[in-house]
């Protein structure tokens, strides 16, 4: 009797775990469950290593109206993190190109940062997303187009107890930007 309680709490408990790992696969890939449309985009790759810290795409406008009561998301398509960093990737939207050695979360432009650790889960999500939502009345008003955007990813270095600040910027690679709402 007590095999047989073992066996069936083993079953049970493979069960629940292919249940929650299946679910959790969706969640992850999911943007927000709602339909969404692109309102600007690049469709260029662009990478991030130890040759170059950093990467400026202009994100071209759709034309499409965007509504200030939707989120908004910048998605970066089908990442590829092949070495991970010894620092953190910020992100900046900015309507002109900013000059990348200024650039700090101080900056009017910083976003967040990007969020690459989910890039080591059994099944990777195709996009990494930073929300705009917040940012969105800076670049166009309510019922307008959001105009041309430069989108900056920066690698910036964990610092040692030395204050020497590591340039092992890792290897993050991206097949395309787009900022896109829900409908």
């Amino acid at each position: 009797m007590n095999t047989g309680h073992v066996v069936f709490s083993s079953v049970l408990l493979l069960f629940v775990n292919l249940y929650d790992a299946s679910c959790k696969g969706t969640e992850r890939n999911a943007v927000t469950g709602k339909d969404t449309i692109i309102l600007a985009g690049n469709q260029h790759s662009f990478k991030v290593d130890g040759t170059q810290s950093f990467f400026q795409a202009e994100l071209t406008s759709t034309g499409k109206n965007f509504s200030d009561d939707k989120k908004l998301l910048l998605l970066f398509d089908r990442p590829i993190n092949s070495r991970d960093p010894e620092g953190v990737y910020e992100v900046y939207v900015t309507r002109e190109s900013p000059d990348v050695k200024t650039l700090s979360s101080f900056n009017p432009g910083f976003v967040n940062v990007l969020d690459i650790y989910v890039l080591t889960a059994d099944a990777p999500p195709h996009y990494l997303v930073v929300d705009l939502s917040k940012k969105s009345g800076e670049w166009a008003k309510d019922g307008q187009a959001i105009p041309s955007l430069i989108v900056t990813v920066k690698f910036r270095g964990n610092v040692s107890p030395d204050n020497t600040e590591s340039k092992q910027a890792g290897q993050l690679s991206v097949k395309g930007i787009r900022i896109v709402q829900e409908k």
